[in-house]
This record gives C-alpha cells, structure tokens and sequence, in this order.
C-alpha cells in the first residue's frame, strides 16, 4: 500500500450537503474493507493430480484391478465392455478414456436400432446379436460395435423378456452407469480409509513412507488453510479506518 494513502474519514460528524441540492443532507455509511456480517473465504483449488501425487490409488486402472473380479461387478453392462475393451488393449485406463466411451457406447445403441438389429419387441436377441457380430470386420470402429452388441445382448437378455425399446435400454445403462460411479466412490473411501489406518506409520523412520502421502498432505493443507483464514482476518480488521 502507498505511504502517502489516508483513508477517509468516514466518521457520522461529516455531512456532506450536495451543492445543487441545498435541503438534502447525506451523512456517509461506515464501510469496510469486509463486508460487515460476512466471514473471509479462501478457497484453495487443487488439480486433479494431487490425489496420484499423493500415492493414493485412485486410478480407474486401480479400480478396475479391484471391482472386476467382485461380485458387484456381475450383470453390469458397463464393467463387461470396459474389461472387453482392456483386454484387447484398446482402453487407457484414464478418466478422459472412460468417459469418451460412454459416449462411444450411447452411440453404438443408436446404430444397432437404426440398422433393424435390435427392434423393440422381439425375442432372439442373442442370435441377431451373433449374426451381426459375425459380419463385422477387424477394424477398431467394427469392434467397438461387436462389443457394444454382445454387451447389450446380454442386458437385454438377463433383464428384459423381449427386447425394449431403445429409450429403455439407455434408462438402463444409465442406471448401470450409476451404480458403477457408487462401486467406484466406495472404493475411494476404502483407499482412504486404509490410508487414515496407517497415517502414524508415515513418521516411523522407513524407507516406503509415500503410501501415507494423501492424508498427511490433505491434514496440512486444511490446516495451513485455517491458518491463513485466520491470518487474513487480522490483517483486515487491523487495516479498518475505524474501530468497532
């Protein structure tokens, strides 16, 4: 801040009295530099590396490592076209990958109604599904759609008698999607949870410490967050042109 800069006198004894308005009288609000009645808020915005950073295994190829050979895994349209897909070495494992193929399978719903292989009402869903799988090439686009009919086949075939209409198939998946968010949430909590469980380990003298990283880290930062809170509250009340 300048040297030289003085605050105004905000005081109720000045009275200003506009020039061109003669009666009128304006007597000056006491302000401040914080808004009176509203606490001070620093937020702190961490990329979506600190939790890799930290050790934490929160990967998707984490995850998909642990959940696929789980129970919760079973009559799951989404884990059965991502293990597919992992196995031939056409998924990356990483979030921007995961996402895109969601779109990639919404998509290959769309093509499988609009070619006539899959009609509403219908039974046979497994043979059309083999048929078609069979007239496809080895190109990566035609694989894709063999994996999205034999992943929707088996949906179609474990939750519906006849084959649905195209909106509820897509209800369905989205439902399925879902669920795999929670799968995938709870694993995050575990991951955490095992590393609150050994946090004291993290200031034994061992070689390995960095499995302990993310909540000694996330502990500092809170704190280090709460700090400055309060730091910055002092420096602004003490900067106020008048005492409360």
């Amino acid at each position: 801040m300048d040297s030289e800069f003085q605050f105004p006198d905000l005081s109720l004894s000045h009275v200003f009295t506009p020039p061109d308005l003669p009666n009128m009288e304006i007597y000056p609000r006491k302000v401040s530099i914080v808004e009176d009645e509203k606490s001070f808020n620093q937020l702190i915005i961490l990329g979506n590396g600190f939790d890799l950073a930290c050790g934490l295994k929160s990967t998707y190829r984490d995850f998909f490592d642990y959940i696929l050979y789980k129970k919760e895994s079973e009559n799951n349209y989404w884990y059965f076209v991502f293990q597919s897909l992992d196995s031939r070495n056409r998924l990356n494992n990483n979030w921007t990958d995961i996402e895109r193929q969601i779109l990639v399978e919404l998509k290959n719903i769309e093509v499988l109604y609009k070619k006539g292989i899959f009609k509403k009402g219908e039974l046979n869903v497994r043979s059309k599904a083999s048929d078609f799988v069979d007239s496809l090439s080895e190109s990566a686009e035609d694989y894709s759609l063999r994996v999205t009919a034999l992943a929707a086949a088996s949906a179609i075939e474990q939750h519906y008698f006849k084959i649905p209409s195209k909106k509820e198939l897509q209800i369905h998946l989205i439902k399925k999607i879902i669920l795999l968010e929670e799968h995938f949430c709870n694993y995050l909590n575990e991951q955490i949870e095992i590393e609150q469980s050994h946090i004291d380990d993290y200031f034994v003298n061992k070689k390995d410490q960095g499995q302990n990283n993310y909540c000694i880290k996330s502990v500092i930062l809170y704190h280090y967050d709460q700090l400055d809170i309060k730091k910055n509250k002092q420096l602004y009340k003490n900067a106020l042109p008048y005492k409360r």
